[in-house]
């Protein structure tokens, strides 16, 4: 699948309708995390509002044919050449049919003077390990108090 026409960067005016894809998406993390205390669940509209505002961090957005915002993925950089890709969520009604991957393909190639990308899951999420898996990550640590894994992949400089 490709994502690449339907996408564009989210602004603060999305925020709304970003906050109800993002509680939407995540449920399903909750329950596998036997909590609803992770942060995309936590965070209201003021919060979504100023992460989209933030220049350090670029929030994509793809939208199907009528207009409705189906998938997000940001990304950030955390130091010169490694960057961060975080909040990749999907509709409930259309995981599993190839957004997730190609919102994945899609940030990742948006990246430029990269040479690894890191990005964080919950720790008993098994279906977003084989999933990061299956797209080259591997985990490099775990953080048992905080209920994540941190995984990360290298990949040849994106220029």
């Amino acid at each position: 699948m490709t994502v690449e026409a339907g996408t564009t960067r989210l602004g603060p005016p999305d925020a709304g309708e970003l906050l109800t894809l993002q509680l939407a998406a995540w449920v399903r993390e909750g329950r596998t995390a036997g909590t609803i205390e992770i942060p995309p669940l936590q965070e209201g509209l003021a919060d979504v509002e100023a992460a989209l505002a933030d220049p350090a961090v670029t929030t994509w957005g793809y939208r199907g044919p009528t207009g409705r915002l189906l998938a997000t993925v940001r990304t950030s950089m955390i130091d010169e050449r490694t960057a961060f890709v975080g909040r990749l969520g999907v509709v409930p009604d259309l995981i599993r049919q190839g957004i997730g991957g190609a919102m994945l393909r899609l940030a990742e190639s948006r990246l430029t003077g990269v040479s690894r990308i890191e990005l964080v899951t919950g720790i008993h999420s098994l279906d977003n390990h084989a999933f990061y898996a299956r797209h080259g990550y591997k985990i490099v640590s775990a953080d048992e108090a905080e209920g994540t894994v941190r995984l990360a992949k290298n990949v040849h400089l994106i220029e």
